[in-house]
């Protein structure tokens, strides 16, 4: 498990990282919901990841 969450905050300082040297990576749709996508598939406590069609509900 700790070797799960290490993983997951090495992704996310990864992407808050790199979206930092873009202007606006959630300026669209679809990367936000990529971004959101990929919370739900590395947060090992998850017990369903949504389509992305449930994401897009509550945008």
């Amino acid at each position: 498990m700790q070797t799960q969450f290490t993983d997951a905050a090495r992704c996310f300082a990864w992407i808050s990282r790199n979206r930092q040297l873009r202007k606006d990576p959630e300026a669209t749709i679809n990367s936000a919901k990529a971004i959101l996508y990929s919370a739900f598939i590395i947060d090992p406590r998850q017990t369903h990841v949504p389509a992305l069609h449930e994401l897009s509900d509550g945008l």
